[in-house]
């Protein structure tokens, strides 16, 4: 695997855990829908304060796309399928096939 990817326990889905992101500590919770068959994440401060919730995972696309919050992570968060042979996310694929990864590619690096 070419980039850093959170490690995520499907089994314990809706998974919760710390990430230190530039000086800063997120809480994020993976989330999955059963009837919509759809995986989404909650964002909150380190006190515990919602920045955003349930935003919809999508392959390829980062987390947050085309919203515009201070609070945000600088650091780009990519549904990504390093095979480049999946087309969504489901329970099959996540974190098998598609990780959430870590944007952090230097130029020139694939």
């Amino acid at each position: 695997m070419i980039r850093d990817v959170l490690e995520i326990d499907n089994d314990s889905i809706p998974y919760s855990f710390d990430m230190d992101i530039e000086d800063q500590t997120y809480t994020l919770t993976i989330n999955y829908n059963t009837i919509s068959r759809e995986y989404s994440v909650n964002l909150f401060t380190e006190e515990g304060t919602p920045i955003y919730l349930n935003y919809k995972l999508v392959l390829n696309q980062p987390l947050w796309f085309g919203i515009e919050d201070p609070r945000l992570p600088a650091w780009q968060l990519v549904p990504y399928d390093e095979s480049g042979h999946e087309k969504t996310i489901d329970e099959l694929n996540f974190n098998k096939t598609i990780f959430i990864s870590i944007d952090d590619l230097e130029e020139g690096d694939s």
